[in-house]
């Protein structure tokens, strides 16, 4: 039919837009995509929730926040089994850095490990390096968090996962580099 042919072309387009890093062409066409399809969203989960997610991470682009929260929802209830889905929604509870924010940056990266760990499709390279992106982004919660134990251990699991990720290395550099200038301070008290 002519709806769903121009529903297929809005959702090409989105994906298009999405690549191009053209978000707010990116939002309003997947806005438009979703609309025809609102009354049959649950008839096609998987295809939604890409939709969806891509619309979170254009509305986190653009650092509108609140939308990008509930349409990473939305994106997890129709497709919970996509690990991608908590990786960018750990991101975004990273990126609002609210105390009671970190608590669901947590659960949503130990979420994506417990996924990608079964995740049977996917290339052991590519769950090696998806693993070290997650451990990384616990790291740097604990982190923040001011919780040094742990974000030690989630950083050098995520050098173990992918020892060609750099960014555990920085954020182990900062540790030690804070520790190395309290030390002196400490002795000399």
């Amino acid at each position: 039919s002519d709806v769903r042919s121009k529903g297929i072309f809005l959702n090409n387009l989105t994906d298009v837009f999405y690549v191009k890093c053209e978000w707010k062409n990116c939002i309003k066409n997947g806005e438009e995509y979703l609309s025809i399809f609102r009354k049959n969203i649950l008839d096609m989960p998987a295809l939604n929730s890409w939709s969806f997610l891509r619309m979170a991470y254009a509305f986190t682009e653009l650092k509108q926040y609140k939308s990008a929260e509930q349409y990473y929802e939305k994106a997890i209830e129709l497709d919970p089994s996509n690990p991608d889905v908590y990786n960018y929604y750990g991101g975004l509870a990273f990126i609002k850095q609210l105390l009671e924010q970190f608590s669901l940056a947590i659960r949503c990266y130990q979420n994506a490990i417990e996924l990608i760990h079964d995740n049977k499709y996917i290339s052991e390279e590519l769950r090696q390096q998806e693993l070290s992106s997650f451990y990384n982004g616990l790291g740097i919660v604990f982190y923040k968090q001011g919780d040094e134990d742990k974000s030690y251990t989630y950083l050098m699991k995520s050098i173990e996962a992918n020892p060609k990720n750099p960014y555990p290395f920085l954020k182990l550099a900062a540790h030690f580099m804070r520790k190395e200038k309290q030390q002196p301070m400490r002795e000399n008290l």
